[in-house]
C-alpha cells in the first residue's frame, strides 16, 4: 500500500471561518477515510500547538501524524496525545534571526504605521503577528517590514492574509527559510515522499505559497473570490497550474472537509472506495 502524506489547513479549510456552515458529515467521512488506509496525516495551521490541540478535541478530528503550527514556523511529532516539538526544524530556520526569538525581534517593528500587534496567543517562538487595516497599502506595507528586517540583520519570510470574516489583514513575520511550503517539505523529507504521495489543502493567503507550488494541492470551494483568483494567478505564472484543483462541489457542496475530501477523490482516485 502507497503511503501519502495529506496536509491540511484548519480553519476555513477542514472546519468553519464563520460565514459557512460546517458539515458533519464531511468531518466523518473524512476521518473514516484517514483510518482507512496508509495516510500520514499533518494539520498545517497558522496557530500555535495548544490551539491546534483545542481545534482537534472541539471538532473531534482525527489525530494527526504531524502538525506544522505558526504558519510552518513549528513542527511536531504526534504520537497520540505526545506532542513533540522537532528542534531540528527551529535549529534550520533560527539563524534567520540570529538566534533571537519573536519577543526580541518585535520592538523593531512597533512603530511601523497601521501595525498592531496580535495578543500573545498568536505569537510564536519564531511568528511575530501582527493586524492591519484592509485599507492599508499591501505593498508599501511589506517594503517598509523589508527595510526594517535588513537594518536589523534579519533574513524574513512575510506572510499577509486576510481574515474575511473579521474584515481585517493578518502580517505575520517569520524567518526567511520558514513557511507552510518548506515545512511540508521538510516532513516530505523525512518521510522520504515524492510531490505525487502528497496532497494539501487550504483556503487563505497564509496558504499561497503551497497552492501555488509542484505539490498536488485543492482549493476548498468556500475560499474568497479574491483567494481564488491570485492563487490561479500565481500557479500559473510559476508553471503549476495542473497542480491546484479548485473544489466545486462534485458530490457535496466543496466547502470545508468536503472539498478535502473532493480533492483526495481528485488526486488519488484508488482512495474512492472508501469515501
Amino acid at each position: 500500500m502507497t503511503l501519502r502524506l495529506i496536509c491540511s489547513d484548519l480553519d476555513g479549510t477542514l472546519i468553519p471561518s464563520g460565514y459557512c456552515a460546517e458539515s458533519h458529515r464531511a468531518l466523518r467521512t473524512f476521518a473514516r477515510l484517514i483510518s482507512k488506509h496508509e495516510i500520514q496525516l499533518a494539520y498545517v495551521s497558522g496557530r500555535d500547538h495548544r490551539l491546534v490541540q483545542q481545534v482537534i478535541d472541539e471538532y473531534q478530528l482525527p489525530a494527526p501524524d504531524y502538525v506544522i503550527s505558526d504558519v510552518g514556523a513549528s513542527i511536531y511529532a504526534c504520537h497520540e496525545h505526545n506532542w513533540t516539538l522537532i528542534q531540528d526544524w527551529h535549529h534550520h530556520i533560527g539563524p534567520d534571526w540570529g538566534g533571537r526569538g519573536a519577543l526580541d525581534i518585535a520592538v523593531f517593528f512597533a512603530e511601523t504605521p497601521g501595525l498592531i500587534l496580535q495578543e500573545d496567543a498568536h505569537q510564536g517562538r519564531y511568528k511575530l503577528s501582527f493586524y492591519a487595516p484592509l485599507e492599508v497599502d499591501q505593498s508599501a506595507l511589506l517594503w517598509h517590514v523589508q527595510e526594517l528586517a535588513g537594518e536589523h540583520q534579519l533574513a524574513v519570510s512575510l506572510i499577509y492574509s486576510v481574515d474575511h470574516g473579521k474584515h481585517i489583514a493578518l502580517l505575520d513575520i517569520l524567518p526567511a527559510a520558514a513557511n507552510k511550503l518548506a515545512a511540508i517539505r521538510y516532513l516530505m523529507n523525512l518521510l522520504r515522499l515524492h510531490a505525487d504521495e502528497v496532497l494539501f489543502a487550504g483556503d487563505s493567503g497564509n496558504d499561497m505559497d503551497v497552492l501555488s507550488s509542484e505539490l498536488p494541492a485543492v482549493l476548498v470551494a468556500n475560499a474568497h473570490d479574491s483567494v481564488r483568483r491570485q492563487a490561479l494567478r500565481m500557479a500559473r505564472q510559476a508553471g503549476y497550474c495542473d497542480q491546484l484543483y479548485v473544489a466545486r462541489g462534485v458530490k457535496g457542496d466543496g466547502r470545508y472537509a468536503d472539498g478535502v475530501i473532493e480533492g483526495i477523490q481528485f488526486y488519488f482516485p484508488d482512495l474512492r472506495e472508501a469515501i
